[in-house]
């Protein structure tokens, strides 16, 4: 059985200009490659993955009722990625929606209504429980001014890499929670990093699908995350037959951000391509 590619991978990033992490897991043998695991990264966006954890949790412990619906003013939505900035002012959801919203098209609006819904402390305390010990949230979404006053949110290849393990064996709050987590991963919209060069199975396919990939196909869950100069991707693969592997990968300090989001791609086509021999 072929492991994971660790010369082409080596290839691959020394021709990067910029800092980058990299964990890497086969699954099934339990070989990881790791590269840089605790440099610390601008989380961007894949923090809203283990925010969604947490809204999960307080759903199945009966402190949200994720059916419970609210509208979200104006003066609380903001721009950046998503769709709720754009739609009507009277409109009315529900948090099922809005966490949806958060991973899937990656909604900084939403994203701000879950942290204001579950709290900052709360939320930094939820990732130490889960041992996420280099992630941290120090201010909402596009909020420039926090990021001018030397706030930010920070993460780790290691700590997303747990992250994508814990909710690959079910341990991620629970297994209905990792699930959840990795079925609203399965619908991104964001498909130019990890899965841009693979013959992955389409966002909108069957569960039943994406559980066991036709033959030459691969389904993939993601998140991105990205600001200028940073790209990253978070995924979980499934091949045909059931071999799953792991990749959480952080680029930043890049000298375009094109060169990152093309050594993402590059990266996961080789493991893809060793892993599904």
């Amino acid at each position: 059985m072929a492991g994971l590619p660790r010369q082409k991978i080596f290839e691959l990033l020394g021709c990067l200009e910029g800092k980058v992490s990299l964990y890497a897991e086969d699954l099934e043998s339990g070989e990881i490659l790791v590269i840089c695991p605790e440099e610390i990264h601008v989380a961007c966006s894949l923090i809203k993955v283990p925010i969604l954890a947490l809204l999960l949790k307080d759903g199945e412990e009966g402190k949200v009722d994720p059916e419970a619906k609210i509208r979200i003013p104006e003066e609380k939505r903001v721009g950046g990625t998503g769709m709720i900035c754009h739609l009507s002012a009277g409109l009315e959801l529900s948090w099922n929606d809005i966490m949806k919203l958060m991973i899937s098209v990656s909604d900084n609006t939403a994203t701000n209504a879950i942290i204001d819904l579950l709290g900052m402390e709360r939320i930094n305390a939820f990732f130490r429980d889960i041992g996420l010990f280099s992630t941290e949230l120090q201010r909402k979404m596009m909020d420039l001014e926090a990021v001018k006053a030397g706030r930010n949110n920070y993460t780790t290849a290691a700590d997303m890499g747990k992250v994508l393990k814990m909710a690959a064996s079910g341990t991620l709050v629970s297994q209905r929670a990792s699930e959840t987590v990795l079925e609203i991963m399965s619908r991104q919209f964001y498909t130019n990093k990890l899965p841009a060069m693979l013959p992955a199975v389409p966002s909108y396919a069957p569960a039943a699908e994406k559980k066991n990939p036709s033959p030459g196909m691969v389904a993939v869950a993601n998140k991105t995350g990205d600001l200028p100069k940073t790209q990253h991707d978070m995924g979980y693969f499934v091949l045909p037959g059931g071999r799953k592997y792991i990749i959480a990968m952080l680029t930043s300090n890049l000298s375009s951000d094109q060169d990152g989001i093309s050594c993402i791609g590059k990266v996961s086509k080789a493991v893809y391509e060793a892993l599904s021999r």
